[in-house]
C-alpha cells in the first residue's frame, strides 16, 4: 500500500524524434528529364518524412513502453455501484464498499476520493488495503504521463521500495491513456501485502492531463476484486 508522503514530480522525457536529413541537391544536368525526376524525388522524401515524424510524434514520449490501440472495456457498473465526482469535471463509478473522502493530491482544487479498509492493520490504523485518487500531471501527452505516474508511484508505494510490472499503455477512445502495473515490495512489514495492483488513467482536459489512480493490495484478507478496481478506472470520464 501507499505509505509514503506524496511528492510532485516531473520527470524528464526524451526529446521528439529529428526531422528526416533533407535529400543531397542534384546538379543542374540541362535536362528537363532530370529535373523533373529530381523533383519527384525530393517530394517523395519531403511526403515519406512527414509520414514517419508524426507517427514518431505521437508515441515518442512514452517510446519505450508497449502501446495498445483502447486500455478500456467500458464495463458497465456493477449492481449497487455510484457515481462519486472526483472534482475538475472528472467522475468514476465507485463500489459501495469504498468510502469517499474530501482531498487528495491537488492542493488548489476542491477533489474527493475513495478508500477501501481503512483501518484493516491493527499495527498501523491509518492503513488501507485501497484507494481512489485525483492529480494533476505537469506533462501534456496522456500515454506519457500514465507511463510515468505508474512508474512514480509504484517504486513509492512501500517504505522498502518496490519493483514495477506493467502492462502496455492503451490508448482510450475519449483521447486519454491507461496502464496497468503490479508492484513487489523489496522487503515487508506485517501490514505489507505481497503485491498491490495499480491503475492509473491520464484524461487531457482544459486544466492540463489530470490522473486517476486506483490501486489495491493483493493476496490479502478482504483484499479488493481486481476487477472492481478494472471497472473504477475504466469509468472514468469526463463530465459532457
Amino acid at each position: 500500500m501507499e505509505r509514503q508522503g506524496q511528492q510532485q514530480w516531473f520527470p524528464d522525457f526524451p526529446s521528439q524524434p529529428d526531422y528526416p536529413a533533407p535529400s543531397p541537391k542534384r546538379r543542374r544536368t540541362g535536362m528537363l528529364a532530370g529535373i523533373a525526376v529530381g523533383v519527384l524525388v525530393v517530394i517523395a522524401g519531403l511526403v515519406a518524412g512527414l509520414l514517419v515524424f508524426l507517427n514518431s510524434k505521437d508515441d515518442s514520449a512514452a517510446s519505450f513502453w508497449p502501446i495498445s490501440e483502447s486500455g478500456t472495456s467500458r464495463t458497465p457498473p456493477a449492481p449497487g455501484w455510484k457515481t462519486l465526482e472526483l472534482g475538475l469535471g472528472v467522475f468514476v463509478e465507485v463500489p459501495p464498499t469504498w468510502q469517499p473522502v474530501d482531498g487528495t493530491f491537488i492542493p488548489d482544487a476542491r477533489t474527493r476520493g475513495a478508500r477501501y479498509k481503512p483501518g484493516y492493520c491493527a499495527a498501523n490504523p491509518k492503513a488501507i488495503l485501497g484507494q481512489l485518487y485525483l492529480d494533476r500531471a505537469r506533462i501534456t501527452d496522456p500515454m506519457a504521463a500514465a507511463a510515468d505516474a505508474l512508474m512514480y508511484r509504484g517504486t513509492r508505494a512501500f517504505r522498502s521500495g518496490g519493483q514495477v510490472s506493467s502492462g502496455p499503455v492503451g490508448r482510450r477512445p475519449d483521447g486519454g491513456a491507461q496502464v496497468q502495473g503490479t508492484v513487489t515490495p523489496h522487503g515487508r512489514d506485517e501490514c505489507d501485502p505481497p503485491s498491490t495492483t495499480y491503475r492509473v488513467v491520464a484524461l487531457p482536459t482544459a486544466q492540463g492531463t489530470l490522473l486517476v489512480v486506483v490501486w489495491g493490495d493483493l493476496q490479502m484478507p478482504d483484499s479488493p476484486a481486481e476487477e472492481d478496481l478494472t471497472r473504477i478506472a475504466d469509468s472514468a470520464r469526463l463530465a459532457a
